[in-house]
């Protein structure tokens, strides 16, 4: 029995399907997702801590609200509205990704309603 990363790496070096993903895609939509919500939340966060606006109570209520939606329930709805603008074929189902992923609220839940 082997141990360590060799019976991982065994597997991604002599499956066919690990050799044909594009790592660099993989990476750059990783990395795109990962920059917007950190603008994203970084911003929104800022927003409920510090700054006092009007509905401030009632926006953050809705963001919450949005994290007790599980994923699953969102899947449809977001494909239909993908396919409804034409982002589900060709090189745009990548932008719709980074859109699904970017607008997530999840990111932003770290933040708190100062009273």
């Amino acid at each position: 029995m082997q141990t360590g990363f060799g019976p991982f790496v065994s597997v991604f070096l002599t499956t066919q399907k690990w050799t044909q993903i594009d790592i660099g895609l993989v990476l750059s939509i990783a990395g795109v997702v990962t920059i917007t919500n950190l603008a994203f939340g970084s911003l929104a966060g800022y927003a409920f801590a510090r700054l006092r606006f009007p509905g401030r109570e009632v926006l953050f209520l809705i963001v919450l609200a949005t994290l007790m939606i599980p994923d699953q329930l969102r899947l449809v709805p977001v494909y239909l509205i993908m396919n409804g603008i034409g982002l589900t074929r060709g090189p745009g189902q990548y932008l719709a990704v980074v859109l699904t992923m970017a607008s997530s609220a999840c990111d932003r839940s770290g933040t708190t309603v100062n009273p």
